[in-house]
């Protein structure tokens, strides 16, 4: 026969509710973070005067 549980052991529901209430607080906050990059204006971006050159043999060489 099964002990009884105790009141102060956790369900698994209950994790389950605190893993789904840290995911969408992680995604509020990051979605707050875009946000408030944007509204300042301070965007970064990369510098559009770079050119990436590769230099590769030529075939048959």
């Amino acid at each position: 026969m099964k002990s009884p549980r105790s009141p102060y052991e956790p369900r698994r529901s209950q994790y389950v509710a605190a893993g789904i209430v840290a995911v969408v607080g992680l995604a509020v906050a990051a979605l707050i973070a875009v946000l408030a990059i944007r509204a300042s204006g301070n965007v970064p971006t990369a510098p559009s005067s770079y050119m990436i050159k590769l230099n590769l043999p030529a075939p048959g060489r």
